[in-house]
């Protein structure tokens, strides 16, 4: 006797299919959850490799940190001249802030004061997400906007992309796409040359 409960593998990504093993199999090549399992997989990607990034950029710092002290207190020890000891660490902070600067952290390094670069002003609502490349920062907002801006210079909104009816909730961008989802099921995909849609989907549809 077939089971007639078997369900979709893409059950986990909104599909409610239920039928026999072979019907499955019929549906699931033509399935269209794939295409949302293939978003979410590329956006678990991306933030896994984003989180590796992190952890890796942090070790680096707390590396040179430690480097930054041992340095400080081997020179303190010793009986060299006070100019011996502030070129040494000057070069140690030099080498520090460098490193910092090239991990993309904000100017103003000492005594771990950060100094704010500018204000982006411009949604209505709260702002639920963010997402960066290059110079550009992606912001998802409860107005159910996304901004894109420009941050190399003075911080301003470059375009507003217009699409979801709810809360944007999550984005995730890569060399040359946007994907973001929302309160209102649905997941888009955007062309970062012209910033329009190259595809959607909702988890509201049959």
């Amino acid at each position: 006797i077939s089971c007639v409960h078997a369900k979709c593998e893409n059950s986990l990504y909104g599909c409610d299919f239920v039928g026999t093993a072979a019907a499955v199999d019929d549906h699931e090549e033509e399935c269209k959850f794939l295409v949302v399992r293939g978003i979410i997989g590329t956006f678990q990607h991306t933030m896994e490799s984003m989180d590796n990034k992190v952890r890796d950029q942090g070790r680096q710092i707390q590396e040179l940190r430690e480097e930054l002290r041992s340095l400080r207190q081997e020179m303190l020890t010793r009986d060299h001249a006070p100019r011996e000891v502030d070129a040494l660490h000057s070069k140690g902070e030099g080498d520090f802030k460098k490193c910092a600067g090239d991990l993309g952290m904000v100017d103003g390094m000492e005594n771990q004061v950060y100094k704010c670069k500018g204000t982006f002003v411009g949604h209505t609502g709260p702002v639920f997400a963010m997402a960066s490349l290059g110079n550009k920062l992606f912001t998802g907002s409860g107005d159910t906007t996304i901004k894109v801006w420009e941050t190399m210079y003075n911080p301003s909104c470059i375009e507003t992309l217009i699409f979801h009816e709810d809360q944007v909730l999550s984005l995730c961008v890569s060399e040359t796409s946007l994907f973001s989802a929302s309160a209102d099921k649905s997941l888009v995909q955007w062309d970062l040359t012209t910033y329009t849609v190259l595809r959607s989907t909702s988890l509201n549809k049959a």
